[in-house]
């Protein structure tokens, strides 16, 4: 039993790793865009291979690039909030 979960644990880090090494270029170049851009503060990137859903966030903006599920083509979005005044109640 100890064996197999070493070499699932063994297996699984190597195939993250590969990945790391792949992927870490592309953040960095994401990176070096976002300071273009002048957004140097948190982006949230979300992704599903699965379904091809894509969500692309500077926490800067309010706008969003985002790809939905079935849909061929990226849409920019923008978020918009207003504080809801509520009346204080009594529990």
């Amino acid at each position: 039993m100890q064996e197999n979960v070493e070499k699932m644990v063994t297996e699984e880090k190597e195939k993250f790793m590969n990945l790391s090494k792949e992927v870490m270029p592309l953040l960095k170049e994401i990176n070096e865009k976002l300071e273009k851009y002048g957004y140097v503060k948190y982006t949230y990137i979300t992704l599903n291979p699965e379904d091809g859903y894509m969500s692309f966030e500077p926490r800067e903006t309010e706008w969003e690039l985002r790809k939905l599920k079935g849909e061929h083509e990226a849409k920019i979005c923008l978020d918009i909030r207003e504080k809801v005044e509520l009346e204080e109640t009594e529990a």
